[in-house]
C-alpha cells in the first residue's frame, strides 16, 4: 500500500517552526489531497505518535489542500529538534490510509 503525501505546516520555513511565528490558536497542516477521498472522511494527525487532532471531518478543499489547526499548546509540549509529524484518514467506510512521515523542528523563537 502507498503511503499519503506527507502534511506541510503553513508557518514552518526550512522544516522549522518557529513558536512566535505561529498564531496564538495554532498552526496549520496542509494536508495534501489524497487520490480518493471525501469531504465526510475523518482525519488524525499525530507529532511524534500523540494524537493532536482527533477523527476530525476532512472537510473542504482549499486550493488542493484539507486545512486543518493544530493547538499551540501542542507544538509548545513537543518542541524540540526532528518531531514526527504524520496523518491517518480514515474513509466513510473506516478503512485507515496512513500518511508518509515529515521532521520538524520546533522552536520557541
Amino acid at each position: 500500500m502507498t503511503a499519503l503525501a506527507a502534511l506541510q505546516i503553513e508557518e514552518a520555513k526550512d522544516e522549522v517552526i518557529k513558536l512566535t511565528d505561529v498564531p496564538p490558536d495554532g498552526a496549520t497542516a496542509l494536508i495534501p489531497e489524497p487520490l480518493s477521498s471525501d469531504p465526510e472522511d475523518t482525519i488524525s494527525i499525530f507529532i511524534s505518535d500523540f494524537l493532536v487532532v482527533d477523527n476530525v471531518r476532512l472537510g473542504d478543499l482549499d486550493e488542493g489542500f484539507y486545512r486543518h489547526n493544530i493547538e499551540k499548546e501542542h507544538l509548545l509540549q513537543h518542541s524540540g529538534p526532528a518531531r514526527v509529524f504524520r496523518y491517518i484518514i480514515f474513509t466513510y467506510a473506516g478503512n485507515p490510509s496512513e500518511s508518509d512521515i515529515i521532521k520538524y523542528t520546533i522552536q520557541h523563537s
